[in-house]
């Protein structure tokens, strides 16, 4: 018998597509599954870093101010003339908006502040996006020059 050494027979082409088709498969799989698992963690990230950087924001002015009125859980008033507000979503400190229209990315935040002792507050920030909590951060605070009556 005679080989003929002149080329690749159609069954070698079809087996050889067939297990490329496969390893590609199996690669677009696990790179489309790193991706969503990639934007869902930066996105984890991205709440974190709202809620604790507003987070710090207000306990900071809190436990520094010398005179806290708290007119409901979204609204406070410190040393009788600053205020720190939720409003539409967005942290407002004497009005204005603190962190800029874009800092939020679509997320919006609320908080929740009460007064817990005669010197101390408690202070939670949430973060949510498309109407779910998505992260939320906060603990009881002392006030370091000032107690309620």
């Amino acid at each position: 018998m005679k080989l003929n050494n002149k080329g690749v027979t159609l069954i070698e082409i079809v087996v050889a597509l067939a297990i490329s088709v496969i390893i590609l498969a199996t690669a677009a799989g696990i790179l489309l599954t790193s991706y969503n698992f990639f934007k869902n963690i930066a996105q984890s990230n991205e709440d974190k870093l709202i809620g604790d950087t507003i987070y710090t924001l207000v306990s900071d002015k809190i436990t520094l101010a010398n005179e806290v009125e708290i007119i409901n859980e979204q609204n406070l008033i410190l040393d009788n003339e600053n205020t720190i507000e939720v409003n539409d979503g967005k942290l407002f400190y004497n009005g204005e908006d603190i962190f800029g229209g874009n800092f939020n990315n679509g997320q919006s935040v609320s908080m929740n502040i009460t007064q817990y002792s005669s010197n101390s507050v408690s202070v939670y920030v949430y973060v949510w996006q498309d109407g779910r909590q998505t992260y939320n951060t906060g603990s009881v605070i002392k006030l370091l020059n000032y107690e309620f009556s």
